[in-house]
């Protein structure tokens, strides 16, 4: 976590020990959980790196508890709201990008990267932060 004024910024990708691996061609990747506060508006930092194409659903998840083990699928516990669409529907660019968001009232949040196509071998996210409305 860092901090920009009076804003507690979550780096999510040192939360999830580094630059979050996307390359392949199919399935989806889990970043670490973190606490959601309530009644928050937010929005995420995100910019993936690539030297070929890329494309990706960024979907956010939310629950009331932990997921059973950080990083996997959890269908139990975690869903990504009815009421919410993706963050970003179709990323196919290495451009930096914010964007806001009000989620559901959950005690906790993650996000899913599902990989739509095939994606360069080195494909990863490697910035990604949640940056708190003041």
């Amino acid at each position: 976590m860092g901090q920009e004024g009076n804003t507690v910024v979550i780096d999510i990708q040192k939360l999830n020990g580094g630059s979050i691996d996307v390359s392949g061609t199919s399935g989806s990747v889990y970043t670490q959980s973190f606490p959601l506060p309530r009644n928050a508006t937010f929005c995420f930092k995100l910019k993936a790196v690539s030297a070929g194409a890329v494309k990706l659903v960024i979907e956010l998840e939310q629950s009331n508890v932990r997921p059973t083990t950080e990083k996997a699928v959890d269908a139990t516990n975690w869903a990504v709201p009815d009421s919410s669409s993706e963050i970003i529907a179709d990323l196919t660019d290495t451009n930096t990008h914010f964007v806001a968001f009000s989620p559901a009232a959950t005690n906790f949040a993650r996000l899913k990267i599902t990989k739509v196509a095939t994606n360069a071998a080195t494909d990863m996210v490697a910035d990604l932060s949640y940056i708190p409305a003041n």
